[in-house]
């Protein structure tokens, strides 16, 4: 890991990062090397693209890039676990317009 040396300075931590939040198992990591289906939610980035899909139980998740550096769009997400489905609100703006639209998807993992 090239940022080993500043794990100290920032609390920064090897990756994948696996912690349970309110009895969620989640994975996040930059890198998409640990797309493994071994949590509840995967959270992952590094193709700075929105991207979020189903596997059985198990949501993917890449919420985009919002500082725009990549590419002409700013990206977040904002997710909603329900106990039968995933909500998922998608925020996207262009750069030098700042209106930010929503899109809203629900995807079930019963």
């Amino acid at each position: 890991m090239h940022l080993r040396g500043l794990m100290d300075k920032y609390e920064l931590y090897p990756e994948p990062f696996n912690f349970i939040y309110k009895a969620l198992h989640i994975k996040i990591m930059h890198h998409p090397y640990y797309l493994t289906p071994d949590a509840d939610l995967i959270v992952y980035g590094h193709t700075h693209y929105y991207e979020a899909s189903v596997n059985g139980k198990r949501l993917f998740i890449n919420p985009g890039e919002v500082c725009a550096r990549k590419k002409p769009l700013c990206e977040c997400a904002l997710l909603h676990v329900k106990s039968q489905s995933w909500k998922i609100t998608r925020f996207m703006c262009k750069p030098k317009e700042r209106i930010w639209k929503t899109q809203t998807i629900t995807l079930n993992h019963a």
